[in-house]
């Protein structure tokens, strides 16, 4: 169970560290400096919406030193922001049930569309999982997206 618990978080630590490093593989047209970046992110987040009184969209950490960009981070924070929003919000409203809960699962059915789950951005194994978790949520099951939650939430202003 440690096993499959892991993967996920890891996944997605490898995934950031990726967007957010300067790689050698990178032509110039796919780095942006953090202006462009904060704004593709804010572009993505006037997009989104989020669930009744939650926080607002805390914009792209800014870096504590001169930081390259690959293009689609700002996107995929923003978006990942919104899922873990919607995450919450169904954990929250999911034991009473209702129409909050429902309204929290239609939204957090929208993310296997979004660009933010492509194969650009997301790697097979990370689908995989999001979809296992949207299955149990839809039987009153809410530990793939607990697991998730805890693991990639709760940390760096998400959700």
């Amino acid at each position: 169970m440690t096993r499959g618990r892991s993967r996920p978080v890891l996944a997605l630590a490898t995934f950031f560290s990726a967007l957010l490093s300067l790689s050698a593989c990178s032509s110039g047209s796919d780095l942006m400096d953090y202006k462009a970046a904060a704004t593709e992110y804010d572009h993505a987040a006037e997009q989104l919406k989020l669930p009744k009184g939650s926080e607002k969209f805390p914009g792209l950490p800014k870096p504590e030193q001169k930081t390259k960009y690959q293009k689609g981070v700002g996107l995929v924070q923003a978006q990942y922001y919104w899922q873990c929003a919607w995450e919450k919000e169904w954990l929250t409203a999911q034991e009473k049930g209702g129409t909050r809960a429902d309204a929290a699962l239609t939204e957090l059915k929208k993310a296997p569309r979004m660009e933010y789950m492509s194969k650009e951005h997301l790697d097979d194994q990370g689908r995989s999982d999001f979809s296992a978790y949207l299955d149990r949520a839809e039987l009153g099951d809410p530990s793939g997206f607990q697991m998730d939650y805890t693991a990639n939430c709760q940390s760096a202003g998400r959700g």
